[in-house]
């Protein structure tokens, strides 16, 4: 017999940090199971492009402390001191903060879509450039939806997604291994991206029904709460978009 417990979505590299809180926030079961692998690309920006718009304010927008992460990381990280910065979500502003840089912060805002929609309103097209760093597939097209606009703006991809359900080695989840699982996922699953939910059902998709009804989902963030209702009946989405309050959330239901 399994027991109810909260099977964790976020990637290998996550779990580094997830674990501990997970630990501290729950008193029950919880299984990893990774449905996202992150790989991050080698950036290449061209220097002729700022050129071109020296004379107009750098904007940058971050969706995903992954963005973040790359940018940091790339002989690219001087601009995030010349650039104003916006993002949402409590973790990538989180980051960004602690490495020195200054952001400004929606806390009402939860979507890529509802950032653009309100800096598409703020900013004044003719004195910025917009630069978009992120994942290769996103889930709303931001550089479209400000070119459309009359914005200057850049799409940047730095890191692509391997969106499958992934053993604890980061090894794709045979289906043998796949069949063996099911059984064990009763509970809360949590999903902290479009990108976990797709990957879940790359790989669960043929025992969907079934997981449906002994799975409650818990998400962060609105486009992700959006998209995993296309496969799951029960959807909550976190008071926060942080992990903690994912794990809360998950423990609340579970109660």
């Amino acid at each position: 017999m399994f027991l109810n417990k909260i099977i964790w979505t976020r990637s290998q590299d996550a779990w580094i940090r997830d674990e501990s809180l997970l630990r501290k926030g729950l008193s029950g079961l919880y299984l990893h199971l990774p449905c996202v692998q992150v790989q991050f690309l080698q950036l290449s920006i061209s220097l002729d492009l700022f050129s071109a718009h020296k004379n107009k304010e750098l904007i940058m927008i971050f969706t995903s402390v992954n963005a973040v992460r790359s940018m940091i990381f790339s002989p690219y990280a001087h601009l995030l001191k010349k650039a104003k910065i916006f993002t949402f979500g409590f973790q990538t502003n989180l980051l960004l903060k602690t490495n020195g840089y200054q952001t400004n912060f929606f806390i009402q805002i939860y979507s890529a879509e509802s950032m653009s929609i309100f800096l598409a309103n703020m900013l004044d097209k003719s004195k910025v450039f917009i630069l978009l760093p992120g994942p290769v597939e996103r889930a709303f097209p931001m550089a479209e939806y400000f070119y459309l606009r009359g914005f200057v703006v850049k799409k940047l991809d730095c890191y692509q997604v391997v969106k499958k359900a992934l053993d604890s080695q980061g090894h794709i989840l045979t289906k043998k291994s796949v069949i063996n699982i099911v059984d064990q996922l009763q509970g809360v699953i949590c999903f902290a991206s479009p990108s976990a939910v797709d990957g879940f059902i790359f790989s669960f998709s043929t025992f969907l029904k079934k997981i449906d009804s002994t799975l409650t989902c818990v998400t962060i963030g609105e486009t992700t709460q959006y998209h995993c209702c296309k496969f799951f009946s029960k959807v909550y989405r976190a008071k926060e978009q942080t992990v903690p309050s994912m794990i809360e959330a998950a423990s609340e239901i579970l109660a």
